[in-house]
C-alpha cells in the first residue's frame, strides 16, 4: 500500500502511532499488564486524543501565509502556499475523520 502525502500530512500517521505508545505505557502502568490489549475504550481514547492533535496541528501548519514571488520583468506575482496533506485531504480533516472513528468505535465496542 502506498502513502501519498504533501508536506507534513504524514503526521496523519505518526500523531495516532504515538498516542498508541503512551496509551499504552500509561494504561498499562496504572491499571496493571496487558490491560490495553483487553480494554474496549483504549482505542477511542487514542483515536479521539490524536483527533485533537491532528486538528490543532494542522490548522498551525495550514495557516501560514503564502510566499509571493514577484517577476521582475511582467511584474507578475506568484503565490507558493505549502499544504500539509494526507491523501490529498488536509491535515486538520483528518482530525474529524479521527474523531468520529473514536466515537464510532467506543459505541461498537460498548454495544
Amino acid at each position: 500500500m502506498f502513502f501519498i502525502w504533501k508536506g507534513w500530512g504524514v503526521l496523519a500517521l505518526i500523531i495516532p502511532i504515538f498516542f498508541i505508545f503512551i496509551v499504552q505505557f500509561v494504561t498499562n502502568f496504572i491499571f496493571g499488564q496487558d490491560f490495553y490489549q483487553h480494554s474496549d475504550w483504549t482505542l477511542s481514547l487514542v483515536l479521539i486524543l490524536s483527533a485533537v492533535s491532528a486538528y490543532f496541528i494542522g490548522i498551525k501548519l495550514n495557516s501560514k501565509p503564502p510566499r509571493v514571488l514577484i517577476d521582475k520583468e511582467s511584474g507578475d506575482e506568484i503565490e507558493f502556499k505549502q499544504t500539509h496533506s494526507m491523501f490529498w485531504i488536509p491535515l486538520e480533516y483528518w482530525g474529524f475523520i479521527m474523531f468520529g472513528l473514536g466515537v464510532f468505535v467506543f459505541f461498537k465496542k460498548m454495544m
